[in-house]
């Protein structure tokens, strides 16, 4: 197996016996991968573990990381040489609603993100995307919901145009309906304010638009009924519930 180094970001992880995890990745360099972590060193045994021990904190859900791995191609799990933070600055706050976005975000991701090929756009938007909304101190709350509708341009069903325009209308209908009552609201006024024309799909992350929580809530279960319908395997998420209790 090569060394290689490649950016990385982590969706999730398991434990594996005592001191070991498979941490599931979404890689630069090879798309979803695998990967076995041994001698893993929490925060309290940090004081009695080898200099050697890998730290919990870089396989919270949606880190950013910089790796240098092994790579054997088709092996199902692959071992890491080297780790990082990939951005210092974007290190994640202990914030509930920010880790409760974060843990929504990344279950979403372990859905969506299946291939084990490499996707240089898709990894360029997802790390770009998650390094703001690890800076942002405030205007986040509608993140999620622009973080879904951007992302379904890359996995190939996007939303893509304006909400407002006919072309988008006729696309829309030609999908029996799909969003059709929260994308009619938003073009109307009704669910969002008619003030404001743009939508949130082509605004850019963070910029201002009043919603209720309930205006957000009914968009967040009518875009996951939208990629439900285009991923089969699908299924429902786990963190949803405690999601919705947050911004309620």
């Amino acid at each position: 197996a090569m060394l290689h180094k490649t950016r990385a970001i982590v969706l999730h992880h398991i434990r594996y016996r005592d001191t070991s995890i498979i941490a599931k990745c979404y890689t630069e360099a090879f798309g979803v991968q695998s990967y076995m972590v041994n001698g893993i060193r929490t925060a309290a045994s940090a004081g009695g573990k080898s200099k050697s021990a890998i730290s919990m904190a870089y396989f919270q859900p949606l880190s950013a990381i910089d790796m240098v791995v092994y790579h054997k191609p088709g092996q199902p799990i692959n071992r890491i040489s080297a780790i990082a933070f990939a951005d210092v600055d974007a290190l994640q706050s202990q914030n509930i609603v920010k880790g409760t976005m974060r843990l929504f975000m990344a279950e979403m991701l372990l859905k969506v993100l299946r291939e084990e090929e490499p996707d240089q756009d898709l990894f360029a938007f997802l790390f770009s995307a998650l390094s703001a909304f690890e800076l942002a101190d405030s205007g986040y709350e509608n993140f999620h919901l622009q973080f879904l509708l951007k992302l379904s341009t890359y996995l190939g069903f996007g939303l893509g145009g304006s909400f407002g325009t006919a072309g988008y209308r006729i696309g829309l209908e030609q999908q029996n309906g799909l969003l059709s009552g929260a994308v009619q609201a938003i073009n109307h006024g009704q669910s969002l304010p008619s003030a404001n024309k743009d939508d949130l799909l082509q605004m850019p992350f963070f910029a201002h638009l009043p919603m209720s929580g309930h205006q957000r809530s009914h968009l967040l279960y009518e875009l996951l009924a939208y990629y439900r319908q285009h991923l089969p395997e699908f299924g429902t998420l786990r963190s949803l519930d405690v999601l919705q209790a947050v911004f309620a």
